[in-house]
């Protein structure tokens, strides 16, 4: 019995012992285990560090860029200032030089004066009017050297007569203390037939008057006649050379001009233009004074380019280039007056510097010197015509395109360029030679 329960006992205590065993094996194991953990956080420890360390890095070279960012900023303004402080500087300069330019050119001019101060002085001489009226359309443009009095008395006329919507007053009474006893007559015989002429001339030169330009019928020449000798003085010759359509010349096919058709054939017939050589032949301020007529076309004339159509159809249908005679109105002079013409035509002076360029010498202009020239042309502006038609706002664009900024002779630009469009090379040398440096002295503007 006691063996027994020995035994037993034995084996209780054996699996007491295995127990032991067993709790004491998974206790190593959880020792072991916590220890990799351990491991793995100290890692992870060490892992955080780094990143902090980096991203301190980071933060340090992120202040550095900015630092160097915001230096730059300010190297760049301060360029900025001095580039303004350096173009302030430039347009004093070119201020100085064009004020030394003005002064020499006035000493120069002033002296010039003095040596011919006896001529001069004799201010109570006439000067010779030289006057013409241009007719186109509804519109009548008056030109020439009169007196102030003379001047007031015929533009009075010419508004209550037409409208002065229908005037463009380009007399020169300026420096002029008296006209020629004719002056006024001839002045009011233009203005009484402007009703009758859409596209002719009327020119004087001393004691002749010659009348260009197309009418419809020999009726109607006859009646212009006879109206202006009505007013002209008698001591004045006057000169018919009034071209009648249908007989003096051919009507051409205006339609064939793109932009004209049928609806405004009629027009321009009614403002007395029946051929490609009068269209041809229209300075800029033809066109300005014919766009009047055209109602909501009016644009047509340079959109479409009617003058080089018509240049090129005349071309076309004549073999020949259209011959423009100076201020003649329509280009065409009569075959009852070739002789004039061919005197008139040689000599008129050249428009182009460059045969067959389509450009001009701009630098024939008073101001405009190679710079300048190349600035223009930089903006589309080649030809004494667009030269002309240009304003003041898109001239001085062009130059600030350039790079300048003071032209001080600019506002005299389109008015010199108007004489050479016109074939005026004496208005042209007149006027440039009157301008110092050229500005306008008399221009207070």
């Amino acid at each position: 019995m006691k063996l027994e329960a020995s035994n037993k006992r034995v084996a209780e205590l054996e699996k007491e012992l295995s127990i032991a065993k067993q709790s004491a094996a998974g206790s190593s194991k959880d020792d072991a285990e916590l220890a990799k953990l351990r491991a793995e956080l100290k890692a992870r420890d060490e892992r955080i560090k780094e990143l902090k360390s980096d991203l301190e890095a980071i933060d340090t070279g992120r202040s550095d860029l900015d630092s160097e960012l915001e230096a730059r900023s300010t190297a760049i303004a301060d360029f900025g200032l001095k580039l303004d402080a350096s173009k302030k500087d430039l347009a004093k300069k070119e201020k100085l030089i064009a004020d030394l330019e003005f002064k020499l050119a006035k000493a120069n001019k002033q002296a010039k004066l003095s040596k011919s101060s006896s001529s001069q002085s004799q201010s109570s001489k006439s000067i010779n009017p030289d006057i013409h009226v241009r007719y186109l359309g509804d519109k009548i443009r008056l030109s020439g050297n009169v007196s102030s009095d003379i001047h007031d008395k015929v533009i009075s006329k010419a508004n209550k007569d037409l409208g002065s919507q229908n005037i463009i007053n380009e007399l020169n009474t300026k420096n002029i203390s008296s006209s020629p006893k004719w002056t006024e007559s001839s002045l009011l015989s233009a203005i009484s037939v402007s009703r009758d002429l859409k596209d002719a001339s009327f020119e004087q030169k001393d004691n002749t008057v010659v009348l260009t330009g197309i009418v419809a019928s020999e009726k109607d020449s006859d009646k212009v006649e006879a109206k202006i000798r009505k007013h002209l003085a008698s001591e004045i010759k006057l000169n018919n050379r009034l071209s009648v359509v249908g007989k003096d010349i051919k009507q051409d096919d205006l339609k064939e001009i793109k932009g004209i058709a049928s609806v405004l054939e009629p027009v321009l017939h009614s403002n007395g233009v029946y051929t490609f050589r009068q269209i041809a032949c229209w300075t800029q301020s033809d066109v300005e004074q014919v766009r009047a007529s055209l109602g909501g076309f009016k644009g047509r004339i340079e959109r479409e380019e009617w003058i080089r159509q018509a240049r090129e159809l005349h071309i076309k249908h004549y073999n020949e280039e259209p011959k423009c005679y100076g201020n003649n109105a329509s280009g065409f002079v009569s075959s009852k007056s070739s002789d004039s013409a061919k005197s008139s035509s040689s000599s008129r002076p050249s428009k182009s510097s460059k045969k067959g360029s389509g450009r001009d010498d701009l630098t024939r202009i008073e101001g405009i010197g190679p710079k300048m020239n190349k600035a223009l042309l930089a903006a589309g502006i080649s030809t004494f015509v667009q030269l002309e038609a240009a304003s003041e706002d898109e001239l001085r664009a062009a130059i600030n395109a350039a790079g300048m900024n003071f032209a001080p002779s600019l506002k005299t630009w389109s008015k010199q360029a108007k004489y050479l469009v016109d074939g005026d090379e004496k208005g042209f040398l007149e006027y440039t030679d009157y301008l110092i440096a050229g500005r306008d002295i008399g221009d207070k503007s």
